[in-house]
């Protein structure tokens, strides 16, 4: 079920969200202690249009009821002879509430600090409290807390909601469903969350399929440090709901990689992309990588497979030259020169695939020793970065990050330097029209923006794990939906 908190500041703007949230909410979470004037309870209550949960929130366990106890806990008594469907009660007050007559009862905990290591313990003292669910809401402070938080929710023998807050919880929040969690909670829209991290109900159900998930559910995901910018989830999920796959794609804000990959098997992953920092970590753990992803020593992709070791495959190579040769209409990119600006793991990536497509390569970086190095790899030129402008080029290419959001005013490549009707491509897909672009565009130069190369690279990865082919046009027009909401 999906759960969309109620926030407003007063009764009359509650009444109107509950409204509003019935068109995709499977329940609502009354929290009085958001509201500005005295709570009217039978109002709320009043010819409801679906089921409710009221809290009232004390300060000390996260919310914002500062006045007497007595008077709280009397809300939450008068929501019961109303019968509400459920009233939300923190385990030390719940002997309070007196006859419960219909209603049942959520003892919850929260925890603003941290996930704790006593998460059973804590638990099996919920349980003891007599509710008829128990709910634990954790501070997620790393994204290993998500698999205890999800191993939780199918061993305490009762209905159970498990939260991870903030933004390393958010798996444990699309994920719910699959583990066994009760319900799950979201915004009614961004500027309405009642916890961080807490997603929109509408990203649950239209990026995530949430009322699809469910413990056959294969999980896929993005493995990155920062990944709250990325559309490759709604791409992902697009495409699985297209091609009706019982599948899910999430989000895994990583910051140690070998930590991430020991502790995820409890959610019995299928497989994930990787991103910024972790290619290179990834390559090290793939037992299987193709000649290609070998010699570029990074990988975008892995997959699990049977007897439990990763497949890896580096699919940047083949989207970016792909993604040039379809805006040239070209078949072959054989004789063509290139100036690659970049020889990180994206440079790389570029580097092999257009020297292994017969194209002349220089690469210009800022460090130069990399330039040289990855040159070596490769066989290719090498160009000082103060002397980047006077390479000649058919297409010149960015593998930098410069001019990705939020530095959209930074160029790598000086304007006045553009080769009118020379190709520029830039691997940078936020924004999508990057300054470099737009002073190319200028210029008279063809264009090949950051996001064809985005689509085609998660096409490739949906082909290495499904082995099938991946639907482009889904993915494409869900990778816009998504920049433009970002945007």
């Amino acid at each position: 079920m999906i759960c969309v908190p109620i926030v407003a500041t007063t009764n009359r703007q509650a009444r109107a969200d509950m409204k509003k949230a019935a068109a995709i909410a499977d329940l609502v979470e009354l929290r009085l202690d958001y509201l500005e004037e005295p709570p009217e309870v039978e109002m709320l209550l009043d010819d409801r249009p679906l089921p409710v949960i009221v809290t009232n929130r004390p300060v000390r366990e996260g919310g914002l009821w500062e006045e007497d106890e007595t008077r709280r806990v009397a809300h939450l008594r008068e929501a019961i002879s109303l019968g509400a469907e459920y009233v939300d009660i923190e385990h030390d007050a719940v002997g309070r509430l007196r006859d419960r007559l219909g209603t049942r009862v959520i003892i919850s905990y929260h925890n603003w600090g941290e996930t704790p290591d006593d998460l059973h313990e804590i638990a099996r003292m919920l349980v003891g409290a007599g509710g008829d669910i128990i709910k634990i809401a954790t501070l997620a402070k790393r994204v290993c807390d998500n698999f205890r938080l999800c191993q939780l929710a199918s061993t305490t023998g009762v209905a159970t909601i498990v939260v991870g807050m903030g933004p390393c919880g958010t798996p444990s929040r699309i994920l719910a469903g699959k583990f066994g969690s009760y319900m799950t909670f979201g915004a009614l829209s961004r500027e309405f969350a009642s916890a961080p991290g807490q997603i929109t109900a509408s990203q649950l159900v239209n990026v995530y399929n949430y009322r699809s998930i469910n413990k056959d559910t294969r999980v896929y995901g993005l493995i990155g440090m920062p990944v709250g910018h990325s559309v490759s989830p709604r791409m992902h999920n697009a495409a699985y709901r297209a091609c009706s796959i019982n599948a899910v794609y999430v989000p895994f804000e990583v910051d140690d990689f070998d930590a991430f990959t020991r502790g995820c098997r409890s959610l019995e992953p299928a497989g994930f992309s990787v991103t910024i920092p972790h290619k290179e970590a990834a390559f090290r753990l793939a037992t299987q990588v193709d000649p290609v992803s070998r010699d570029i020593g990074a990988i975008n992709t892995l997959r699990l497979n049977d007897d439990h070791t990763w497949q890896g495959t580096n699919t940047d190579c083949r989207a970016a030259v792909d993604s040039v040769k379809h805006a040239m209409g070209a078949s072959s990119l054989s004789g063509m020169r290139v100036l690659l600006l970049g020889a990180g793991g994206a440079g790389r990536a570029l580097a092999y695939g257009f020297a292994s497509e017969g194209a002349a390569v220089t690469i210009a970086n800022r460090t130069n020793e990399r330039s040289q190095a990855l040159a070596a790899e490769v066989g290719c030129n090498v160009v000082k970065w103060a002397d980047r402008t006077e390479a000649d080029y058919d297409i010149l290419a960015n593998a930098t990050s410069l001019g990705m959001y939020p530095a959209v005013d930074v160029t790598p490549y000086p304007r006045e330097a553009l080769r009118p009707g020379r190709m520029v491509f830039d691997t940078v897909y936020n924004p999508r029209l990057t300054r470099l672009l737009e002073e190319a565009r200028a210029e008279d130069c063809p264009v090949v923006d950051g996001l064809e190369m985005l689509v085609r690279q998660a096409a490739g990865q949906f082909s290495f794990w499904f082995d099938r082919e991946a639907p482009l046009e889904v993915m494409r027009r869900a990778a816009v939906a998504g920049l433009d909401e970002f945007a």
